[in-house]
């Protein structure tokens, strides 16, 4: 018993530990493309960039919940919570998906501004370079994050792997349309914009719907009714 509650202990401390290096890590990376995106989102006229970068401010806000969260849920059992703060996690990943939710809700905003007054970017090579290294960053965080978690099954953790497979789509649609506004005369960068907001709500609202289960409790899958049924039938309850 002794062994398996210190088994229990590791476990917990090293999914707290991985949890909180992942925000940390969040943190840094998203102050750090925040400030390139607004920079040069300002720099050349660009509310799809301006907007990508928030998102990225928001993704700040999102790994501090986590990181938050994971402190929080890696707490030990006491005698008003006997099963520990284990669901903490649960609602740090909930939190997450209503930041994202917001920050779309923002961006969207920004962007319906920009297609009823018009305004051309300028696309510059510091731009261009800028946005694909934020892609690769992303994606890079992306898989780092899944490669962890194959190991701890971690909610929260899922849906920050998700935010940052969404943030590489959002960078790639917004050099897109970049791009795509040298050619025409449409409001390419606000339609482009208003599509980041777009993508950055559905994945907003997949984590929310995702996290909500959690918190309010999902009937038990197929697979375990039928071994619980299995193991209850070995015994012969009605036997004198």
């Amino acid at each position: 018993m002794i062994q398996e509650k210190i088994s229990s202990d590791i476990c917990v401390s090293n999914r707290q530990r991985i949890g909180e290096r992942i925000g940390v890590i969040g943190i840094t990376v998203n102050s750090f493309l925040f400030a390139i995106k607004l920079t040069l989102g300002l720099l050349n006229n660009s509310v799809s960039v301006i907007a990508d970068g928030f998102n990225n401010l928001g993704d700040c806000a999102s790994s501090l919940v986590t990181t938050i969260g994971f402190h929080l849920s890696g707490k030990t059992t006491d005698e008003k919570h006997p099963y520990g703060y284990g669901r903490l996690e649960y609602i740090s990943g909930f939190v997450v998906a209503m930041l994202i939710i917001v920050t779309a809700i923002s961006v969207g905003k920004s962007s319906i501004v920009r297609i009823l007054h018009p305004e051309h970017p300028t696309l510059t090579a510091w731009l261009f370079f800028a946005q694909v290294f934020a892609v690769f960053v992303k994606l890079l965080f992306a898989f780092y994050i899944h490669v962890v978690n194959i190991k701890y099954g971690s909610a929260a953790l899922k849906a920050t792997f998700k935010d940052s497979l969404a943030d590489s789509v959002v960078t790639a649609a917004t050099l897109l349309s970049l791009i795509t506004s040298r050619f025409t005369a449409l409001p390419i960068d606000g339609i482009g914009g208003l599509s980041v907001a777009i993508m950055i709500l559905w994945a907003g609202i997949t984590s929310y719907k995702e996290h909500l289960d959690l918190l309010l409790g999902k009937p038990a899958s197929k697979e375990t009714l039928d071994g619980i049924s299995k193991v209850i039938n070995k015994y012969d309850f009605f036997s004198v």
